[in-house]
């Protein structure tokens, strides 16, 4: 199976999380929508610490195949050492540190990207084994319906709750189930 590769908005948002890295743990991130950063600020902690906990795995896991790349990533962003300073201990020029740097990052939130996929998979698992199973063979006369639905419910904008309405038995809570399904 090949993987998706990350969209350039979140390669920036990864960069920018690893810069916040050291930052007050009271400041947002760039990457508090992700999964497993709301994952991980349920068991009590802060969305900082939350992204820094998510980054820190995902460096685990980048470290099995790059462990050049993760070091690097490291040494910059959780250690705090200066591009010069990291040009000095790998014996190269400051510009081949930002290129391995731009590179590692790019790595870094691929694996991030495929971590999310994964995380949002498992819950999208665990929230369908919660729908009972259905009641009904066929449902007949709701395609109207269902794509009304889905475009209410699928649209950015307002509104947030929806209500089926109707009369008792004439299917509202078959369509619903319909539609999650």
């Amino acid at each position: 199976m090949q993987r998706a590769e990350p969209p350039a908005d979140f390669i920036v948002a990864v960069h920018e999380a690893l810069r916040l890295w050291a930052q007050d743990p009271t400041a947002g991130s760039p990457l508090a929508d992700l999964t497993l950063v709301r994952q991980e600020a349920r068991g009590g902690s802060n969305i900082r610490r939350a992204t820094n906990q998510v980054l820190l795995a995902a460096l685990k896991r980048l470290a099995v195949d790059y462990e050049q790349d993760a070091a690097l990533l490291r040494a910059r962003f959780l250690d705090g050492k200066i591009v010069a300073a990291v040009a000095n201990e790998r014996n190269v020029a400051q510009i081949t540190v930002y290129k391995m740097q731009r590179r590692a990052i790019e790595r870094l939130a691929a694996t991030l990207y495929a971590m999310e996929h994964e995380a949002m998979a498992t819950s999208r698992a665990a929230l369908a084994a919660r729908v009972p199973p259905a009641t009904y063979d066929r449902l007949f006369g709701v395609e109207a319906h269902l794509e009304l639905l889905r475009r209410v419910l699928l649209a950015p904008e307002a509104p947030w709750i929806v209500c089926i309405e109707g009369l008792g038995g004439i299917g509202k809570t078959a369509l619903a189930h319909y539609l999650i399904r």
